[in-house]
């Protein structure tokens, strides 16, 4: 609606011109209304005055014409159809009225494709009556009848109609019409300047401003086309004469000329005025331009200034036959244009390049010749890192590297960016003198690259202010199940042997390892365990990639006899499950036979004949042996002390005897016991009772008296 209002009051403004009601005799009642309360625009009556050369449409209402006080967006409408039929269908005028704002606005317009019927009004919403003044000539009435209709109407809702049977009521005037009279809308043209491949129209309006008929006849220099020579305007008659002037076969020069029109009534003279421009000459300031050495993407430009040689507009088409040669226009017409020439070197090999800007034009052609040396600021010689399969749970340190190379004779910046977060690039600029070459070094963020048996791609855009490089960066992150090692340093792949004595703890010690990725759950348990002889000292546990953990198993043969035991180990786990047989041999402890002879320094053990650096003796019936024999025969660890005349402490296994010199006190284990002779030193060497210190290491002592010999039989308890 607001368009429409938009629309009508422009066309109010241009054809609607303001006048003064005449007097209220002459009028002809051509349309009567009844009464309608609810609306006050209710029409009460439409009245027409032959005045003349111009009608004059008097609308009376009952009240006002406040359409607001009808609805919103209430319209008034009259149609006028200067055939003078009923049927309103033929109507081919419509003066629509609207009020803005208290304001009553009216304009004018045809239904059917005519031209806008021009007006004067004297309207007001605050009076009753108002009236619409047209010329005759302008509407054109044969036999100065027309008929009207006159409508009321909202969005989509009719409110009011009259004639109500929808018939247009007919108005005939009864008042004498003006006679025929010759009138033209238009007598003199100035084209001004005329270019000579232009052909130039333009027209004028002959009318008939009365009844009756002119006969017209038109005449015109050779350099003027009119489309009609004669012609008889019939009532009120209109009709348009087209001129047209084609430059093609004139010279250039000034010329005036002039149509002729004579008839009937009167006669007129047309003037036409126009000058014929010269063939446009084509004239280019520049036929080459050099751009030098530049880098890729670096701004170039050159102005050239195309212009007409003669007076008038020049019609120029541009075109390059090189893609890098940029141009900001394509074509203009007038006497002179300025060309902006550049270089788009974008995607165009490093080297001298030679293009061309074509000027074609109706005065002529020209071609502009085009250098440019495009050079590279630099070079990335690395084009893609592939880092390869990596696996997730070992996240070894990556390390790729981008190589680039300064190829110009300028200090080039070089900088590195990625939007990819898994990507690092340690330093993201580089300063490159001339000619040199340098790296960024490219790593690996894993705590970005969450998810496994993936390939990972992304860039890595490399840039100077001129030239872009992309890196492409790969890596395969992988995630290898947990496996389950068994870590030996020797071959103990099927099982483990061992072979104590009765007494010694068999220990079995098996170090497994997560040689896979993943984590690693691993339970343990011993099978066919009889009498619970095998003793478990690990609990279950988790290994990530490459980490390792022993499983303890113990055997005690303390309480065993000799004999074979054996049980299974039992490695269960996510990676993989191990059964490993554990296989003991407890064996008899050995014993050493020692024998000893008083008097002779000569003694053996086993077989092994050992000579002693003083022979036993007796004393008070005690056989004493040389100290240090002692520890030799049952390997023994032997201290003395200088305490009191001397003390001597000896050791074996988890034994510990201590013995003074001269004192029949000794001790086992810190227990005391008498001895029957006390230690003794004779001739510099230590003698201590044999007897006491053998049976203290639990030792069994013979004595045979017939051989003066003393045999030791001593049971071996390794640790």
């Amino acid at each position: 609606m607001r368009k429409i209002i938009i629309i009508l009051l422009s066309i109010l403004l241009v054809n609607a011109i303001p006048s003064d009601i005449n007097a209220s005799t002459g009028w002809t009642i051509v349309i009567n209304g009844s009464r309608h309360n609810r609306c006050s625009a209710d029409m009460r009556s439409v009245s027409v005055k032959d005045d003349g050369d111009q009608w004059i449409i008097k609308l009376e209402s009952w009240n006002n014409w406040k359409l607001s006080n009808c609805g919103d967006f209430v319209m008034m409408f009259l149609y006028i159809n200067t055939s003078a039929t009923r049927d309103f269908n033929d109507a081919n005028y419509a003066i629509t009225f609207m009020e803005i704002d208290g304001t009553m606005l009216i304009a004018s317009m045809t239904l059917k494709g005519g031209r806008s019927l021009p007006f004067r009004r004297d309207f007001d919403a605050n009076r009753s009556t108002g009236t619409i003044t047209i010329k005759k000539s302008d509407l054109r009435a044969p036999d100065a009848r027309f008929s009207l209709l006159f409508r009321i109407a909202e969005i989509n809702r009719e409110i009011e109609i009259a004639p109500p049977n929808r018939q247009m009521a007919i108005y005939r005037s009864t008042a004498k019409q003006p006679e025929a009279k010759l009138s033209i809308s238009k007598g003199h043209f100035d084209f001004g300047t005329i270019p000579k491949d232009r052909n130039t129209t333009d027209s004028f309006d002959l009318i008939n401003e009365g009844v009756g008929n002119i006969d017209v006849r038109l005449s015109s220099s050779s350099n003027i086309h009119i489309n009609m020579s004669q012609i008889t305007l019939g009532d009120f008659d209109r009709f348009t004469i087209s001129l047209e002037i084609n430059p093609r076969r004139l010279s250039a020069r000034s010329y005036e000329e002039t149509i002729n029109i004579q008839s009937s009534d009167q006669n007129f003279e047309v003037t036409v005025k126009f000058t014929i421009l010269p063939d446009p000459k084509l004239s280019v300031d520049k036929k080459v331009i050099d751009f030098g050495r530049i880098f890729r993407n670096e701004r170039a430009v050159e102005t050239v200034v195309i212009s007409n040689e003669n007076p008038g507009d020049i019609r120029v088409s541009i075109s390059t036959d090189a893609r890098w040669v940029t141009i900001n226009r394509h074509g203009f017409t007038s006497n002179r244009g300025e060309l902006q020439v550049s270089v788009n070197t974008e995607r165009i090999p490093s080297n001298r390049q030679t293009g061309h800007v074509i000027i074609d034009s109706d005065g002529g052609s020209e071609k502009i010749v085009v250098h440019a040396e495009v050079i590279d600021s630099f070079l990335c010689l690395t084009e893609e890192i592939d880092f390869g399969s990596v696996d997730i749970d070992l996240k070894e340190e990556q390390t790729g590297r981008i190589a680039v190379q300064n190829t110009s004779d300028r200090e080039v910046k070089v900088v590195a960016q990625t939007e990819a977060n898994w990507i690092n690039i340690k330093e993201r600029e580089i300063m490159l003198s001339p000619l040199q070459t340098k790296q960024f070094e490219v790593g690996i963020n894993f705590n970005h690259l969450k998810e496994p048996n993936k390939i990972y791609r992304d860039k890595i855009i490399v840039r100077s202010e001129h030239d872009t490089y992309e890196v492409h960066v790969s890596i395969n992150l992988v995630q290898t199940p947990p496996e389950l090692t068994w870590v030996s340093e020797v071959d103990e792949k099927k099982k483990i042997i061992r072979e104590i004595y009765l007494g010694q703890t068999a220990e079995f010690i098996v170090e497994v390892k997560n040689t896979g990725s993943g984590l690693l759950e691993v339970t343990t348990s011993i099978e066919n365990n009889k009498d619970r002889q095998f003793r478990m000292f690990t609990l279950p546990f988790s290994l990530k990639a490459n980490e390792s953990e022993e499983i303890i198993v113990r055997f005690d043969s303390s309480r065993r006899s000799p004999g074979t035991y054996q049980a299974t180990l039992r490695i269960a786990s996510n990676g993989g499950n191990m059964d490993i047989p554990m296989i003991v041999e407890v064996l008899e402890n050995p014993t050493i036979t020692i024998q000893l002879f008083i008097g002779r320094s000569t003694a053996y053990i086993e077989e092994k004949e050992l000579q002693l650096d003083a022979p036993p003796y007796i004393s008070r019936g005690t056989t004493m042996v040389p100290l240090r024999f002692i520890g030799e025969a049952f390997d023994a660890e032997v201290e003395w002390l200088p305490m009191g005349a001397g003390r001597i402490i000896v050791k074996l296994s988890d034994k510990t005897i201590r013995l003074d010199i001269g004192s029949t006190t000794a001790y086992i284990d810190d227990k005391a016991h008498t001895l029957s002779v006390a230690p003794e030193i004779r001739n510099g060497r230590t003698f201590v009772p044999v007897r006491f210190i053998s049976e203290g290491f639990g030792a069994k002592v013979e004595w045979d008296a017939g051989l003066q010999r003393v045999t030791i039989v001593f049971t071996i308890t390794p640790d």
